[in-house]
């Protein structure tokens, strides 16, 4: 999978059902968002805290992508990213 880190350890994350991400309660702008939820609604994730040594990571097609909002446990360890910033 390829996906976009949006949240760092100690993050305080939300995720509205349009697909729109807060982190620590301020919108953040993805202007590389190509589909949002506006036919019909995203999973949400309500005021959680990223853990240490994890990450959020969701796909640029919100609306119809396998990401942190469908996977167990939300979070991506740090061991399993591969890729450089």
């Amino acid at each position: 999978y390829i996906k976009r880190v949006v949240a760092l350890p100690g993050d305080m994350v939300m995720i509205n059902n349009k697909g729109e991400v807060f982190i620590n309660n301020k919108k953040v702008s993805e202007p590389y968002v190509q589909y949002k939820c506006d036919f019909y609604p995203c999973a949400e994730i309500k005021n959680i805290k990223v853990p240490k040594d994890h990450f959020l990571v969701l796909g640029d097609n919100r609306a119809n992508s396998a990401d942190a909002r469908s996977w167990p446990g939300t979070f991506l360890p740090k061991e399993e990213i591969i890729g450089s910033p």
